[in-house]
């Protein structure tokens, strides 16, 4: 429930995610899960793999492509500013 709760967060909040898979638990569910259940799309600042190397290396690359939080609608939150872009 824990590692739910935080996915769910970090997904409401745009934030990058790292899924490391085959791992037990509700890691290889999470796709079944936003796009099955929830009826939306995995965000591109979210990543997977059964290597934590590997996903180490995909977390980065999101983190520099996507810098701010993604919102479902499209919007980023620009921290500094506190105001969204669209």
């Amino acid at each position: 429930m824990g590692t739910l709760n935080e996915l769910i967060i970090a997904f409401d909040e745009g934030h990058p995610v790292g899924v490391l898979t085959s791992t037990g638990g509700i890691s290889n569910s999470v796709p079944h899960i936003i796009v099955d259940l929830c009826k939306r799309q995995v965000p591109p600042n979210m990543v997977f793999d059964d290597d934590p190397v590997k996903l180490l290396d995909k977390l980065e690359e999101v983190i520099e492509k996507y810098p701010r939080p993604i919102h479902e609608d499209g919007r980023v939150k620009d921290a500094r500013e506190q105001r969204f872009h669209l």
